[in-house]
């Protein structure tokens, strides 16, 4: 398993922040992990949980106090507005561009009752939302500004009870096609569902039309799995196991390829993973970070 080898470079305002915010450090809620272009690895690992050496660093921290935003409990990224999504206890919306600078949500309130199992489809450039039973797929649909609606004109409920989803633990998608990826049975199974362009993801649909695919973890013996990530540019997935402090990653057909640990990182009930580009501009475009 490999350890972080350190911070590889962090903002300048950061690190005033830094200085005047060292009493609140329980507050970061975005930890940003580099993952550089899959092209500037030498060695890819051939062998399971395999660690890429000097590929993962912590990059910055966002504060979201900087925003007069208490306890935020969801987050998501919307690629139009260019920004992450953070909702506060009353389910308002924050806006904070990939600089930091605040972003207009407006009075902007989406109530959702699993912030955990909140993911943002680049593909349909909609919001979606698992409830709490698992039993229903809500999807927002987001203006030409990247902010997702809320009217009933612009929401869809996709039925899920016929797939039988039971404690998820995250849910994400692949930005090309919109499948579906949630982190199923406490992170003991990943149940991938592909999209209909009828029926989306309408539970009934999707299994007699044999889009529903099921992959098993529990021969990897990893216990309780939180938050689902899917990386674009090497097109797997990313968990975190909170016990350990250790990210796993899997290919899709739920091959373990690398573990990382992140307890340096010394994260609190990380709620939420996802790849967003990585907003500097030296970096190149197709270069993503991983956002706790």
């Amino acid at each position: 398993m490999q350890t972080i080898p350190g911070i590889i470079s962090s903002f300048k305002k950061q690190t005033r922040r830094i200085a005047g915010f060292a009493s609140i450090r329980r507050l970061f809620l975005v930890v940003n992990i580099l993952l550089l272009a899959a092209s500037t690895v030498a060695v890819v690992p051939q062998a399971a949980a395999q660690s890429r050496e000097g590929r993962w660093g912590k990059v910055r921290s966002i504060y979201p106090a900087d925003y007069n935003l208490a306890r935020p409990r969801g987050l998501a990224f919307s690629p139009d507005a260019n920004a992450f999504l953070l909702w506060d206890p009353n389910d308002d919306l924050t806006g904070i561009s990939l600089r930091e600078d605040p972003v207009e949500m407006g009075d902007l309130n989406i109530p959702v009752e699993e912030a955990l199992n909140l993911a943002f489809d680049n593909s349909s450039n909609s919001l979606f939302a698992l409830d709490v039973g698992n039993s229903e797929l809500e999807k927002f649909v987001a203006d030409g500004a990247g902010r997702p609606n809320p009217s009933a004109k612009t929401t869809t409920g996709y039925n899920l009870n016929a797939i039988g989803l039971r404690n998820a633990k995250g849910i994400t998608f692949d930005p090309d096609d919109g499948r579906l990826f949630v982190l199923n049975k406490r992170g003991t199974q990943i149940v991938v569902i592909t999209p209909d362009s009828t029926s989306g993801y309408d539970d009934e649909a999707a299994n007699h039309g044999r889009r529903v695919r099921r992959i098993n973890l529990n021969n990897l013996h990893l216990g309780e799995l939180h938050g689902l990530a899917f990386n674009p540019q090497d097109e797997h997935l990313y968990a975190f196991r909170p016990v350990d402090q250790t990210l796993y990653e899997f290919t899709e057909s739920g091959e373990l390829v690398s573990s990382y640990d992140l307890s340096s990182l010394g994260l609190s009930n990380p709620q939420t993973l996802l790849f967003a580009p990585s907003g500097d501009n030296t970096d190149d475009p197709s270069n993503m970070n991983l956002f706790i």
